[in-house]
């Protein structure tokens, strides 16, 4: 599996498929070892695999915005994956709300 550094992208579109597919395959391990616990909670039944692909989908649409930025309007210095976990964990928190 190739190492993916995901600071060194200034923007979404430089990542490449083969790195995207390694994000993809990380946020799914994040989320089951997580939340892999709503798919069988009766009334909460989670679909992880849809949660983490609207993450990605919310993200690469601008829906959730990568950097984030300050007040100010200056770009945070946030790892992507880091930034995916985080919108995972937001949209879990939603749903099970």
């Amino acid at each position: 599996m190739t190492k993916v550094s995901y600071q060194t992208h200034k923007s979404l579109d430089q990542i490449t498929d083969e790195e995207w597919m390694a994000i993809w395959k990380r946020l799914r391990l994040y989320a089951i070892h997580n939340y892999g616990w709503t798919q069988s909670t009766v009334g909460v039944g989670l679909d992880l695999e849809a949660i983490v692909q609207e993450a990605i989908l919310d993200t690469l649409t601008g829906l959730r915005r990568w950097p984030p930025v300050d007040k100010q309007g200056t770009p945070k210095d946030v790892n992507l994956f880091f930034f995916l976990c985080q919108t995972v964990r937001s949209k879990v928190s939603h749903a099970t709300e």
